[in-house]
Formats: structure tokens, C-alpha cells, sequence
């Protein structure tokens, strides 16, 4: 990680800067929800996929719905290695991570601890009382990295990306930290 250099990142140079996620998964957490009258169980239990599962999708930087992001990068020379956002979430003074990237040839090198490390200072240094992201319960790696660094499981949402997420092994997973 020598000559690496984290920037903040202004939404007048990035706004729209395109992010192209892609990761592989050999595990997932099963997501599993009975209900009786009085009593409501979840459990999620660590499964094995049959064959590792590949996912690909694209986020931007500064979307219009979010009023208050800000932005690291973490630079290789002239090339964007990595990347964090975060929102300013006003209404209940949390602060949210929008987005969280480092591409593929420059991951198991530090960059996601340091970038997350710079949301941790600035979160510090703010009256702001959690810090909270989501992931999906199909990338076990982004769930250990993120345990790794502190985060708790705090929620999920079983109907996030379609009406059958559980059967699809995809639940929105949210995680966070308090101060």
C-alpha cells in the first residue's frame, strides 16, 4: 500500500462517478422467520453455496437522493483503488455508508480497513450517534469484513430486492455502530 494517498472526494469532480461492483461468494447466511402467536424466531445460519455464486451491479457517487454525502478515495498514482461514501442521515443523526469499493486487484491489501478507518475518524469528530450500512446475506465476505471492523447486525428487510429474497438467498442484511 506504499504510495497510496486517501482524498476526499468532491461531489463537483465525482457526482455520477460510475462503480462497478462485482464479487464472488462461496457462502451465504440462510435466512430463516416462524411465527406463532406469541413468538417470532430468526435465525441466520451460515450455509455453503453448491458452487460459488458471482454478482455484478453498478452504483454511482453523490446520487441526487442523498443531500449530505461525502466521499474518500484512495489513490494507486492516478487510479481510483478504492472508494467510500457516506450520507448524513439528519432526521436521526446516523450516519449511513452508501457506498464501499475496492477493485478486485487491490483487495486483501488494507484499502477497505483504511478507508473505513477515515469514516471512523470523521464520525468521531461528529455529533452523530451510529454509523450503519447494508449488505446482502449472500456476500459472507463484505459480512466479515464489516464484523471485522465492528459492525453488528442492527436489522434486515426479506422483501428489499424482490418478494422472494429469503428462497433467493439475497436479504438485506443492515449493520452498524454506535460510539
Amino acid at each position: 500500500m506504499k504510495n497510496m494517498i486517501v482524498k476526499e472526494l468532491l461531489k463537483t469532480d465525482y457526482e455520477g462517478y460510475v462503480l462497478d461492483f462485482t464479487y464472488e461468494s462461496d457462502a451465504y447466511y440462510d435466512v430463516i422467520v416462524s411465527s406463532s402467536k406469541h413468538q417470532i424466531d430468526i435465525s441466520l445460519i451460515k450455509k455453503q453455496f453448491d458452487q460459488p455464486v458471482k454478482k455484478q451491479f453498478t452504483g454511482h457517487l453523490f446520487e441526487p437522493y442523498y443531500e449530505h454525502a461525502k466521499a474518500w478515495g484512495i489513490f494507486d498514482e492516478d487510479i481510483l483503488c478504492g472508494v467510500v461514501e457516506i450520507n448524513h442521515e439528519e432526521w436521526n443523526k446516523r450516519l449511513r455508508i452508501t457506498e464501499l469499493l475496492v477493485l478486485e486487484e487491490y483487495r486483501n491489501q488494507g484499502i477497505g480497513i483504511k478507508l473505513m478507518q477515515q469514516v471512523f475518524d470523521y464520525f468521531e469528530q461528529t455529533e452523530y450517534r451510529a454509523i450503519c450500512l447494508e449488505t446482502q446475506s449472500c456476500n459472507s465476505k463484505a459480512i466479515a469484513f464489516y464484523q471485522k471492523v465492528g459492525f453488528e447486525l442492527i436489522g434486515f428487510d426479506t422483501i428489499c430486492y424482490s418478494n422472494d429474497d429469503i428462497n433467493k438467498k439475497e436479504v438485506r442484511l443492515e449493520f452498524g455502530r454506535t460510539k
